[in-house]
């Protein structure tokens, strides 16, 4: 369908039974974007990650949807032996070449084939930055500090958070410390001390915890099971996938 001639909405209800049904693998919708996720580790388990592709993609026919290939990336992510590269081949859709990436940015984050989140990081920080800039400029006009701090919360705290749940436990000592300068900067621009990065992160993976356990129709719901304690929750283990 052409770009804008259905609402978000209505396309989501219009592609709901559009689905993928696998123990390793599933499909990810929000809006127009779709993401196949597999976990591949065999040749049996690639040939069921092509079906998989395959079958989608006559499902897309069958609803008179157009897949636009040009727009379609491929990453395989984890550590891939010499023995194995072979396995990861571009896929192919209708006869033409599936573009495979070693990054992607996928609703907003930037997403590498090792799961580093190095680049979403260091593009949050140059974002951050120059926004630190305009800050500067209010105080220099002598703007109230609680405004400056509220200027500061919408503008660059709020960059430095979004989605910060996924990618922040995955940065290296460097990346982590590289996004600290900028809260630090904050606070000495602002004249207020504000909220460490860490902190902020550990709060919104409180609330998303909570929203999750409460939710029994989350995928992730049946990995957040309390310990016989009833106070903590037993630790997640997630496969890295293609």
């Amino acid at each position: 369908l052409p770009q804008g001639f259905l609402s978000p909405v209505l396309l989501s209800v219009y592609t709901n039974n559009i689905r993928c049904h696998s123990e390793r693998m599933a499909l990810y919708k929000y809006a127009d974007d779709m993401a196949l996720v597999a976990s591949v580790k065999t040749s049996e388990d690639l040939s069921k990650y092509q079906q998989a592709v395959s079958n989608l993609v006559q499902t897309f026919g069958d609803f008179h949807l157009g897949l636009n290939i040009s727009k379609t990336k491929e990453m395989c992510c984890g550590a891939v032996s010499e023995a194995d590269t072979s396995l990861f081949k571009p896929l192919s859709i209708q006869g033409q070449p599936v573009e495979q990436v070693q990054s992607f940015r996928y609703l907003g984050t930037e997403i590498d084939d090792h799961l580093s989140f190095a680049n979403h990081s260091n593009g949050v920080y140059k974002k951050a930055l120059q926004r630190l800039h305009l800050l500067r400029k209010l105080r220099a006009l002598n703007v109230n500090k609680d405004i400056l701090t509220i200027v500061y919360k919408s503008l660059i705290e709020s960059i430095l958070t979004f989605n910060i749940t996924a990618w922040y436990n995955f940065l290296t000592v460097k990346n982590k410390t590289q996004l600290s300068r900028i809260v630090k900067l904050g606070s000495k621009i602002t004249g207020s001390p504000q909220i460490p990065l860490s902190v902020l992160h550990e709060r919104a993976a409180h609330r998303k915890a909570t929203l999750i356990s409460a939710d029994s129709t989350h995928p992730l719901n049946p990995h957040f099971q309390l310990l016989p304690s009833g106070r903590r929750y037993s630790s997640i283990v997630q496969e890295r996938c293609l």
